[in-house]
């Protein structure tokens, strides 16, 4: 779309969408700007009436009428403007109000998939740049445009009127001035967007380590951290995908800047060159006898007024070309809604609910990599069903689709016989709770926290909750109780508190169903324990549905679903799983052997344990006893590098707790995630055999607890081993980057996230 095309939208949209509701107060607005456009019209008159009717001739009558009329002239015109500023400040206020509120509004009906796509620092500019620009120039817009066009239409009447001659040589030197800005316009506004999006970007970076401050700060690398940020910034980090080069940024900051001063200078200058061709050209006739004295004083009073309405005009013009750039900022978001749920999707739930069936489901992430495939479930209600698997599997996404956080490629989800596209949002709110992974508090007191799936709740409603979820007796302890705040993201509490505040969140309404997705994951294993009994102590009395890759927190479900590359592979009970191998079987033995300390953060491995690791399986166990032994605990907590690609190989690790995700760069410098390792998961063995550099990059993903070998232990075992060594060596050697990935395979998070990484 051009610009001017964009232009017409825009007045298209801000006259007939945006300012319709306040046409009553748009007609105070053109009255003021009439009686302002008839008094600039009118003063120039009057001082020609004022010269050439009662000052030359002296007659005192006229002078006194040609002052009175100055000063209702100007009473005239202060009203106006006094009566303009008032409604324009209404409209103002109004305005931004229902922008912001109605835009707010919008982001509650974005599907899901945007928020993954876009990243948290676009949404600020929206509100306190877009919104603002956008609002002021719709406020304006009525006023500025009727008065600039009125002023050129009068004025140039009134100049034809006084004298052609001038007239005519005026509006033949108009197109000069009205040119250059016309010509300005685009390459101004692109520069514009090119600022917006620079700083969009460093708002990004600056977000992510304001949040990954604690991390730093423990670490002691903010002084390396800010040599980074310089370097992203001015691009010395070799990546090509580095925001924009220094050069190109302090080209970008001072080309708007330089553009709208050459263009002020430019105007002003051609605006004093047409000033005194005017005033050379009526001099002259004046001289001449053709032109009275009074004449050409109103002429040249005339002059400025008219080039100032020039002017206004043309930057009028370049208000409206920047507010359309914020007007696609808020079109983008308009156009990603889910569309409007029409009377088929207001059906209430019946109670009680019978049971949830997903019928065929198929869903991706992206059109060419599907995720959930032919899943077919029946689970009626009163169960407790715990679904697990290996990290990527599908279990979160069958939640999400469950909870309609996105709509299914094919299939359907059904609650008691409709489906849930078809069921009014809120009674299926009110009806399932849910309790995420990372547990999300709103920066409020520990009641609004709780209470926020039911404001309306009472004390003894909130404090039952917290009771069943067992963080009464330490929000009570609190010098604030119950109204004491729990900061941003709920830093006032540990992980386990949060975990707790989100699970009273999730039962005060009394739910029917109770979604857990991972809500142990990060917890250490005393928590976890006692999250665990109320979890049990809950699915007593309603549906509980749990998604888990730890196998003990799901031993005592009545059914376990095990899925596998987005499809259900098995199910059954803890036992009859067990005893059918499989899958199940092999996550069993993978997270079994393990002794962890209650704080989670000390773990001992048995030998038996060890010999479950195909590097291990034909060493005599009292071998592995004996190094099992030289394992030694290493925690890490979310984010923290466990390994660098190029780092010497000389450790082995066990993942004893937690989430690991391995990664590389590719030929070009992009971050490429390749897998999760999760409970049980072992790597690092293949650069510590062969002592050469790491080809990949390991960090925690969260709370991760492993179990490191030096290489120095391993190489002393091999040693003692004799005619196995070789054995030994060859399998660990076997296991490459495409085993480690087929381990950890669909361990990755949905496609989205690989997308966004590769610009990180």
């Amino acid at each position: 779309m051009s610009q001017f095309a964009a232009i017409r939208h825009l007045l298209h949209q801000a006259l007939w969408v945006y300012l319709r509701p306040y046409w009553k107060l748009h007609a105070l607005i053109a009255a003021g700007v009439v009686v302002l456009v008839l008094f600039e019209a009118c003063f120039p008159l009057t001082i020609r009436y004022l010269i050439d009717e009662a000052l030359l001739p002296h007659d005192p009558h006229k002078l006194l009428l040609a002052l009175a009329l100055l000063v209702g002239l100007f009473a005239a015109a202060a009203a106006s403007r006094f009566v303009l500023a008032v409604v324009r400040a209404h409209i103002s206020r109004e305005l931004y109000w229902d922008l912001s509120t109605g835009i707010f509004r919008c982001l509650q009906r974005l599907p899901l998939a945007y928020f993954d796509r876009v990243e948290p620092a676009h949404f600020a500019p929206l509100f306190d740049t877009d919104l603002l620009t956008f609002s002021a120039m719709a406020r304006d817009l009525f006023e500025r445009g009727l008065q600039s066009l009125l002023q050129l239409i009068v004025i140039m009447v009134t100049l034809f009127v006084l004298s052609w001659p001038l007239a005519l040589l005026v509006l033949l030197l108009l197109p000069l001035v009205a040119r250059r800005p016309q010509r300005k316009l685009g390459p101004t506004l692109e520069g514009i967007d090119r600022i917006r999006k620079v700083v969009e970007r460093v708002n990004g970076l600056v977000q992510d380590q304001v949040s990954t401050q604690a991390l730093v700060r423990a670490f002691g690398r903010g002084e390396e951290t800010s040599r980074r940020f310089e370097q992203d910034v001015a691009g010395r980090t070799g990546r090509p995908n580095t925001l924009v080069r220094m050069a190109d940024v302090r080209r970008t900051l001072k080309l708007p800047q330089y553009m709208l001063q050459t263009f002020k200078l430019s105007m002003d200058n051609m605006q004093a060159g047409v000033t005194l061709l005017v005033i050379g050209a009526g001099a002259g006739l004046s001289f001449a006898g053709w032109l009275s004295l009074g004449t050409f004083s109103a002429f040249i009073l005339f002059l400025p007024v008219l080039m100032r309405a020039i002017g206004n005009l043309a930057a009028y013009v370049q208000d409206l070309g920047r507010a359309t750039l914020s007007l696609d900022r808020i079109e983008a978001v308009k156009s990603a809604l889910l569309p409007e749920r029409g009377a088929q999707a207001s059906m209430p739930l019946s109670r009680p609910i019978q049971g949830i069936r997903f019928e065929q489901l198929h869903f991706s992430y992206t059109p060419d990599s599907p995720y959930i495939r032919d899943v077919n479930l029946d689970l009626p209600a009163g169960q407790s069903v715990a679904f697990v698997g290996r990290s990527g599997a599908g279990k979160s996404t069958l939640f999400k689709l469950l909870l309609g956080f996105y709509e299914p490629s094919a299939g359907r989800v059904v609650i008691d016989g409709h489906d849930i596209r078809h069921i009014d949002p809120a009674s299926l709110g009110s009806r399932i709770g849910t309790v995420l992974q990372q547990p999300l508090l709103v920066n409020t007191t520990v009641r609004r926290n709780i209470a926020f799936a039911r404001p309306e709740a009472g004390d003894e409603e909130i404090a039952t909750a917290a009771r069943l979820a067992g963080i009464h007796d330490f929000i009570i302890s609190l010098p604030k109780g119950y109204e004491s705040p729990v900061g941003e993201g709920g830093k006032f509490f540990s992980e386990g508190q949060r975990q707790r505040l989100s699970l009273a969140r999730a039962i005060l309404p009394q739910p029917e169903i109770l979604l857990l997705d991972e809500v142990t994951s990060s917890l250490d294993p005393e928590t976890e324990s006692a999250i665990n009994t109320t979890i049990r102590q809950l699915a007593r009395s309603r549906t509980v549905m749990l998604v888990t890759h730890r196998l003990a927190s799901a031993a005592f479900v009545d059914h376990i679903v095990v899925m596998d590359q987005g499809q259900v592979v098995a199910q059954g009970r803890h036992e009859e799983l067990l005893a059918r191998g499989g899958l199940y079987q092999q996550l069993w033995q993978m997270q079994a052997g393990f002794t962890v300390s209650g704080d989670g953060h000390h773990a001992e491995v048995s030998g038996e344990r060890l010999l479950a690791i195909p590097l291990f399986r034909d060493v005599d166990l009292d071998v592995l006893q004996s190094l099992a032994g030289r394992f030694v605990s290493r925690f890490y907590e979310p984010g923290q590098c466990i390994y660098a690609q190029g780092d010497a190989g000389d450790r082995f690790y066990i993942v004893v707790r937690g989430t690991v995700s391995i990664s590389t760069l590719d030929a070009g410098q992009q971050t490429i995630r390749l897998a999760d390792l999760q409970d049980g998961d072992y790597f690092g063995e293949v650069e510590m055999v062969n002592k050469g550099r790491r080809t990949t990059t390991v960090r925690a993903h969260t709370p991760s607890l492993l179990l490191a070998l030096e290489a120095e232990h391993f190489h002393g075992m091999v040693d003692q081993l004799g005619a196995l060594s070789k054995v030994v060596t060859q399998m660990a050697l076997g296991r490459s980057l495409s085993t480690i990935c087929s381990v950890g395979r669909r361990r990755r998070s949905h496609p989205v996230w690989l997308e966004l990484s590769r610009h990180k």
